[in-house]
C-alpha cells in the first residue's frame, strides 16, 4: 500500500499546521508528502506520478520473490491477493 499526504491550496497563507510538522509526520509514518495548488497548477501531477512509480516498484519487488513463476502468474497471484485483502477489509469495517 502506498499512502500520500497532499496539502492543497498552498497559495493560502493561513496554515493550521506548519510545513515542518506535516513533513515530520509523513517521515515518521512512511508516507509521501506533497504540497500542491490546483488553482495555480503547482505540483498537480507529482503525487500521482510518484504514487504510480512506488506501486510499480512494489510490484516488481513482489514479483522477484517467486523466481519460478512467469510474470503472468505472478501478476495473477498479486491480483488475487489484493482481491482477498479488499474483501477482508470490507468484513472488518464496522458501522
Amino acid at each position: 500500500m502506498s499512502i500520500s499526504l497532499v496539502w492543497n491550496k498552498i497559495e493560502i497563507n493561513d496554515r493550521k499546521i506548519s510545513k515542518e510538522v506535516a513533513s515530520e509526520f509523513t517521515i515518521k509514518n512512511g508516507l509521501f508528502y506533497y504540497e500542491i495548488s490546483s488553482k495555480d497548477g503547482i505540483n498537480i501531477d507529482r503525487p500521482f506520478e510518484n504514487l504510480a512509480k512506488d506501486i510499480v516498484k512494489k510490484i516488481k519487488e513482489n514479483i522477484d520473490n517467486e523466481p519460478n513463476e512467469t510474470v503472468e502468474q505472478k501478476l495473477e497471484r498479486i491480483k488475487e491477493r489484493n482481491i482477498f485483502e479488499r474483501k477482508r477489509e470490507k468484513e472488518v469495517k464496522c458501522c
